[in-house]
């Protein structure tokens, strides 16, 4: 704030120096105490020494004078109605499990602030730009011109002002608000989808994942390359659905689960596709191979795969994440730096879908060259025929990972 008045008034002055620094400072000669140093303390320059000792003593005595016609008009206040007792806090409100939520109002914007006389915000969600909250306040739960409003008790909330970076810089009203309890509406079919049967369905799926994983890390006939490659993507899978399932139920979490679960989402259905890669490259270069009876032991060629998937979804996940934080200009405002974005952004999304997309494509390459293959071969020996029945397990899996990409649910409840 000082700055900004000091720019201002430099701007107008014709001597743009300071009064201390057009005089040269006298010094003076005083005693030095046995744990004192003899270097002179001075202020830097003109500006922090009026800062200091002009500047600040004027704010203390302004906030001193106020001090006692604020609690007056309280008290005054609360002779006439019913106010509870408050104090102003510094800081973002502690709301526990519940999502913590920007909202800003600046001139053009449909949400509206009011600070009440009794000590709540009042945010009004308005549906057209001409709206505005003078005149009468419309019944509390109702709609009225097409304007909305819900009040937010003491300690769920803090207002400040600040800036918003549209086509120009506006002053704008900050507020960061816990959001309210949700009522369930049991009668409303959406709310039922996403509520009931979407978490069932949920948890059917994780249910199906972690039998198929236990059962090929647990049969000793199934722990082969193949079941350890099932087995992985089956784990990665059950994480998906995990992490998905905590942004079904939005407001027992807060800013920081928002952003890890939607990672923890997307890098373990990147590695799923890399992983189905893996094993698509693993049945295509045996058909191809001459000498199916190779030296390298499936433990040995685990641990090559898993250097390929793992390292490339490590890099991909970097690459999507620094997109997100440093590349990611959907937002128009500049929150705050206590206020992260609650969610990876359109651009992480297409860092993290660009190398599935790459993946299908090579995997729909591979099913189609290793049926030619299988197709001309008029013998099949014990370890073809393994890998035939293998090979069924990877086109079966295709089309299933082909639809999680062509309709993410996920996708489609941000839309």
């Amino acid at each position: 704030m000082f700055n900004e008045y000091d720019e201002k008034a430099t701007a107008l002055a014709t001597v743009k120096l300071y009064q201390t620094e057009l005089t040269r400072p006298r010094q003076s000669q005083r005693h030095v105490a046995n744990d004192e140093s003899d270097t002179a303390v001075h202020s830097s320059s003109g500006n922090n020494n009026f800062q200091i000792n002009t500047y600040n003593i004027i704010i203390d005595r302004h906030m001193s004078a106020l001090e006692h016609p604020i609690q007056a008009y309280f008290l005054i206040l609360r002779s006439y109605c019913d106010v509870p007792a408050f104090k102003f806090v510094i800081g973002i409100p502690e709301c526990g499990s519940r999502q913590q939520w920007p909202i800003y109002h600046y001139p053009g914007s449909q949400d509206r602030l009011s600070l009440l006389p009794n000590g709540r915000l009042r945010h009004y969600i308005s549906h057209h730009e001409s709206d505005d909250v003078g005149g009468t306040l419309p019944v509390e739960g109702k709609e009225e011109h097409q304007r909305y409003y819900y009040e937010y008790e003491l300690g769920t909330y803090c207002l400040d002002k600040t800036e918003v970076v549209q086509d120009k810089k506006l002053e704008a009203q900050y507020a960061v608000v816990c959001a309210p309890e949700v009522t369930p509406n049991w009668n409303n079919t959406d709310y039922l989808i996403r509520r009931l049967v979407d978490p069932v369905l949920h948890g059917v799926a994780i249910t199906c994942f972690t039998t198929v994983s236990i059962i090929y890390f647990v049969l000793p006939q199934l722990r082969d390359l193949v079941g350890n490659i099932i087995s992985t993507i089956t784990t990665c899978l059950v994480a998906c659905q995990a992490a998905d399932l905590v942004g079904i139920f939005v407001e027992y979490r807060n800013h920081v689960s928002f952003l890890i679960a939607d990672t923890v989402k997307y890098v373990s259905l990147l590695a799923a596709f890399f992983w189905l890669n893996s094993m698509g490259y693993y049945i295509w270069k045996t058909f191809r191979s001459r000498n199916v009876f190779l030296r390298v032991t499936d433990g040995r060629k685990y641990c090559y795969y898993s250097l390929y998937a793992w390292g490339s979804t490590l890099t991909m996940t970097l690459v999507a994440l620094f997109a997100h934080f440093f590349l990611d200009t959907g937002n128009p405002m500049s929150q705050p730096s206590s206020i992260t974005q609650d969610n990876v952004g359109w651009l992480g999304i297409a860092m993290f879908f660009t190398p599935v997309g790459f993946t299908i494509l090579v995997n729909i390459f591979f099913y189609l060259t290793t049926g030619q293959i299988i197709n001309r071969m008029s013998t099949y020996g014990r370890i073809h025929h393994k890998m035939k029945y293998n090979f069924d397990m990877f086109v079966k899996l295709l089309p299933s990972d082909v639809s999680i990409v062509v309709v993410p649910p996920t996708i489609l409840a941000q839309v």
